[in-house]
């Protein structure tokens, strides 16, 4: 039999809401709960190491809302899909200049996201978006129909 040891864990409200949900979902003790995530925790951190860490997998998603905001494009004269063209070609080319190691990924869709990684929270996300916002308020992308 394994040895075992009593450990006081300190868990914000949110966390404790988490266990107990974890605990309730799967039908877990507090004990085999902890184990649980701390097994997870590990095996994601082992292939963490095995990763390229210079190899990032950069998604950059934008809608005509977040292109255009208040502005009609229409009422303008400007060329929506030429226009969602020349911003996806400057943004890539931002990116593929600040990130040129990572693998990148601009597209127009529905919503606006940016993902590293597949996480839209990581510590590189508010430098990607600050990337987007540059590219959306300094470049010409912006085509006049015609």
């Amino acid at each position: 039999m394994s040895e075992t040891t009593r450990t006081t864990i300190y868990l914000l409200d949110d966390d404790r809401e988490r266990l107990a949900r974890l605990k309730a979902d799967y039908g877990l003790g507090t004990s085999a709960a902890t184990r649980a995530g701390l097994a997870l925790l590990e095996r994601n951190m082992t292939g963490a190491q095995d990763m390229d860490k210079d190899k990032l997998a950069i998604e950059v998603k934008f809608s005509d809302a977040g292109l255009w905001g208040d502005t009609d494009p229409d009422a303008n004269g400007y060329d929506t899909a030429a226009s969602a063209a020349a911003f996806a070609e400057h943004l890539e080319n931002f990116l593929v200049d600040a990130y040129p190691d990572a693998d990148i990924t601009v597209s127009h869709g529905l919503n606006d996201r940016v993902e590293i990684d597949g996480d839209t929270a990581g510590q590189e996300v508010p430098w990607v978006e600050d990337i987007v916002e540059k590219v959306w308020t300094n470049q010409p992308w912006n085509i006049e129909a015609g």
